[in-house]
């Protein structure tokens, strides 16, 4: 079921020239105790060149708590722990397969959109909960608005960009912003040549 953070995702790679497809659904290769035998990707979003060859090209899942900053971690249900459900939506499904079929490539980039976090903390928790879970892992990159890790389990290995959704919601609101002004400017003229106008 499609929530209205996919959507906004959805609109910001669309905007960005992407083209998406949303809450893809997949089959397990093999039936796992416990498992459903099937999952679903949130988004996948690819990027055309003018040669018609792929620039680039995205996985991405959306997980976002209203109640709590990146990474929640819970102990006694691991349905609720996020970096556990990071490890699973990445490298424990059968979603690998889907992708390729999509992509017809091996190679994308992956992309989890997360609540907010303060950098420090969210390294920290991010970094021991992996450990704890035996996840090799290294950060290679830590900024404000974003965290870049290479993880290595389940014989996967994976490089993770995790970005807060309140970043996808301010640079979506730059996009529209720009696209007002260029519209404004269409119909009106630039303000130079208004003003210039009302000076004759």
């Amino acid at each position: 079921m499609t929530t209205f953070e996919e959507d906004v995702v959805e609109c910001y790679y669309n905007l960005k020239g992407y083209l998406t497809v949303k809450n893809v659904c997949f089959s397990a290769v093999e039936k796992r105790p416990g498992g459903k035998g099937r999952g679903e990707i949130d988004l996948l979003a690819v990027l055309i060149g003018k040669e018609g060859k792929i620039k680039d090209a995205v996985h991405i899942e959306v997980a976002v708590s209203l109640t709590s900053q990146f990474p929640f971690i819970s102990r006694r249900n691991r349905n609720y722990d996020e970096v556990w459900r990071l490890l699973k939506k990445f490298f424990m499904s059968d979603a690998d397969e889907k992708i390729k079929e999509y992509f017809k490539s091996s190679k994308w980039r992956s992309q989890l959109i997360s609540s907010d976090f303060d950098l420090e903390k969210a390294f920290s928790k991010l970094s021991r909960r992996l450990k704890e879970l035996g996840a090799e892992h290294e950060i290679l990159t830590s900024e404000a608005d974003k965290i870049e890790v290479r993880i290595r389990f389940n014989d996967k290995e994976k490089q993770i960009e995790i970005r807060p959704f309140s970043k996808i919601l301010s640079e979506l609101k730059e996009i529209f912003q720009e696209q007002r002004r260029r519209v404004q400017d269409q119909i009106f003229g630039s303000p130079n040549r208004m003003y210039k106008m009302s000076c004759k």
